[in-house]
């Protein structure tokens, strides 16, 4: 495909892939577009830890993402006054995930905590393609776990501060609602050389009304620790407030143990089971301003 830098990111486009693998919906509100593009080429792989300074999880899929664009015009730039993020364009606002954006987050030194047996297979495995894009002090050079710390890009929405809209989870486990939409689309994965997994990865549900979007990250060390970060967007169509709830997830070392004995095997390999048992550990709340022209419920206030 072709490759030119904009906006500071290395741009991959294929329109053949982008023809196959891409899907989306539309309603009143919301635009949605899931791709799931192929993986990395050799070439591409280079040139995307060239830019980041890493080496890269071994499938990485830069052209995936998920978005959500509000359909009706938006305001221009200049009068989103306390605006977060930045827009993907003069007239779209939303929120989107992307492979390359999540990479952006991943920390450039290891854990020292995490120090274990696995991490330094994978230094020795790595040390010559590490020394052949010049980068220093091996141990410090990638967190291996690729730990993701993204939370989704805002794309010119007005936050409301404070936050005091929450997700509706009863109306989210309700089983009798049809499922208008549903898409997922993986950004990353590695099984750290056989020592456990490591993954992120967006999927979308719109119900007839409302809408609920998930970024996960999953880490598994076998026998260490397990992680879980989770980003959820929630619309409920009658409201004019986009809910962004963030949640970490974590058990390590003798709580990892302690969750061992108590969870059935299973679990650790489904992270909605695990989810289920791991202790929250990190928790935000964002709430955005949903424009008066681009929601069905015009008559709901703001909160």
């Amino acid at each position: 495909g072709d490759r030119r830098k904009a906006g500071g990111m290395v741009a991959m486009t294929s329109s053949v892939d982008a023809a196959r693998e891409s899907g989306g919906y539309e309603n009143e509100v919301w635009a949605v577009s899931v791709r799931r593009g192929t993986i990395a080429s050799a070439s591409e792989s280079e040139e995307l830890e060239a830019r980041f300074g890493m080496k890269l999880p071994a499938m990485v899929f830069p052209r995936s993402a998920l978005r959500c664009i509000l359909k009706a015009p938006c305001f221009a730039v200049s009068e989103a006054a306390g605006a977060r993020g930045s827009s993907a364009g003069p007239s779209e606002r939303g929120f989107q995930f992307d492979a390359q954006s999540a990479l952006a987050t991943v920390a450039r030194h290891a854990e020292p905590e995490l120090v274990v047996a696995a991490a330094q297979a994978w230094q020795r495995g790595n040390q010559a393609r590490l020394q052949s894009i010049q980068l220093a002090e091996l141990p410090n050079t990638t967190d291996w776990t690729y730990t993701c710390r993204y939370t989704g890009s805002i794309l010119d929405l007005r936050e409301i501060c404070p936050a005091t809209v929450r997700i509706d989870m009863e109306q989210c486990r309700r089983t009798d609602l049809p499922i208008a939409y549903y898409g997922e689309s993986v950004l990353y994965e590695d099984e750290l050389d056989d020592h456990g997994t490591s993954s992120c990865s967006a999927r979308i549900r719109v119900m007839p009304t409302f809408m609920l979007v998930l970024l996960r990250f999953f880490l598994r060390i076998d026998g260490v620790l397990v992680r879980i970060h989770d980003t959820r967007f929630y619309h409920d169509f009658r409201s004019r407030v986009l809910v962004q709830h963030i949640q970490h997830r974590e058990a390590s070392h003798a709580a990892y143990n302690v969750l061992r004995q108590s969870v059935p095997p299973s679990a650790f390999v489904s992270p909605d089971q695990l989810s289920l048992h791991l202790p929250v550990v990190h928790e935000e709340l964002h709430n955005f301003e949903i424009p008066l022209h681009a929601h069905v419920g015009r008559e709901a206030p703001i909160s």
